[in-house]
């Protein structure tokens, strides 16, 4: 495996059912990628780059998935928002397909869209959706 087909795979159970997050700039476009970077319902507003387009600025990356974290949640907990309903379409996605990609700027390092993934898992664990 190639560092432009490298991904962060996760299998849920006997389904085989695989959410990806994928490098925007090395992955190859398919019919299920779901672009969650920024200027995306799921964008991150935080980052610690000093030549990002965030809306927040902080120290480190830990920092700005931590911060990411909180927003997620204040955004599922509100419910009804963009945000949401992208969970849900990804959710609806991950259950017809067997592949499903998050596409952002950072992978194959840690990122915001690692915790979108975490939340997806845990939904389709309890087999419901956001």
């Amino acid at each position: 495996m190639t560092l432009r087909t490298k991904v962060k795979n996760l299998i849920i159970t006997n389904k085989e059912l695989k959410i990806s997050v994928v490098n925007r700039h090395t992955h190859v476009s398919t019919w299920s990628d779901v672009y969650v970077g920024r200027g995306s319902p799921l964008g991150n507003p935080y980052s610690h780059l000093e030549r990002s387009k965030a809306e927040f600025r902080v120290e480190t990356r830990e920092e700005a998935i931590e911060a990411y974290k909180g927003h997620l949640n204040a955004k599922i907990a509100e419910g009804g928002n963009e945000a949401c309903k992208e969970l849900n379409r990804i959710y609806s996605m991950a259950c017809k397909n067997k592949v499903t990609y998050l596409v952002c700027s950072c992978s194959p390092a840690r990122c915001h869209s690692d915790y979108i993934r975490e939340v997806i898992l845990k939904k389709l664990k309890e087999n419901k959706r956001v």
